[in-house]
């Protein structure tokens, strides 16, 4: 999950986080469910379908002490 949010502080499709975290996609379908019910991630339209870190993603990676890439 880390690897995701690290992955999705820009704006990315989901083929980019697909191959940017190297899970399969069944896992990462998974993966981006659930971080979107904890509201960690948003799905974006524009400039093209796909995820980015909501303030709370931002929030959650401060408090277990990863670094924002």
């Amino acid at each position: 999950m880390i690897a995701i949010l690290n992955k999705i502080i820009e704006p990315s499709k989901k083929t980019h986080i697909l191959y940017g975290v190297s899970l399969n996609y069944s896992q990462l379908v998974s993966y981006l469910q659930m971080l979107l019910e904890l509201k960690l991630i948003e799905e974006i339209v524009e400039p093209f379908e796909g995820y980015r870190i909501a303030d709370k993603g931002r929030l959650f990676l401060q408090l277990i002490g990863t670094p924002i890439k």
